[in-house]
């Protein structure tokens, strides 16, 4: 009795799936035994289950790519904010040394001299250097670091060779003349002869 009425309840459930079906499918169930019509509903049931499983599993990617898209969004936005407060910190860094550097003249100094310049740049450029023996000079819009203080041109000439060895490639002796920067020229008319 228990077989008949799971067959008949089989039966009538695949029969309103049948709706779906054609005439022949229907006909093909009509003939199936008990067995097969419970594998059939059984099959059916575990395609139901894969399909709520592949649901769920569906609406959390979609909760986990929601989160992971307002997360990235966050990070873009702290990214920017950090990248404008890069550039008004670089400016004011900027506007400071040239400020430093516009303040503090060459100390006043008779007769001709000599130091090597490190470099010269648009934009600050020693960072890290802090207090030290490096002097900064504004010169055509550009600041000019320069190191040292040689009254002899060799002595100038073999302080710029170390630093050279030192992988300071760019150094090269500047001349002065009562606190004044002047050409090699201007040196060579005054007696000096730079080593080639």
């Amino acid at each position: 009795m228990k077989t008949l009425f799971i067959s008949i309840f089989s039966l009538v459930t695949l029969l309103s799936f049948g709706q779906e079906m054609t005439k022949e499918e229907r006909k093909k169930i009509k003939k199936m035994s008990v067995d097969e019509v419970a594998a059939v509903i059984k099959n059916l049931e575990s395609k139901s289950n894969d399909l709520k499983k592949c649901s769920t599993e569906k609406d959390e990617m979609q909760l986990l790519m929601n989160n992971m898209s307002n997360e990235l969004n966050s990070n873009k936005a702290e990214m920017d904010s950090l990248k404008k407060l890069l550039i008004v910190q670089k400016e004011q860094q900027e506007k400071q040394v040239l400020e430093e550097a516009n303040s503090n003249p060459i100390k006043e100094k008779t007769g001709l001299y000599f130091k090597v310049q490190l470099g010269a740049y648009n934009q600050y450029r020693a960072k890290g250097l802090g207090k030290s023996e490096i002097e900064t000079e504004m010169v055509e819009n550009q600041i000019k670091y320069v190191l040292g203080y040689f009254t002899k041109i060799n002595k100038a000439e073999e302080f710029r060779d170390e630093l050279k060895k030192l992988g300071l490639s760019d150094a090269w002796v500047v001349c002065y003349k009562d606190g004044k920067r002047i050409s090699q020229e201007a040196a060579e008319l005054e007696g000096v002869n730079f080593k080639k």
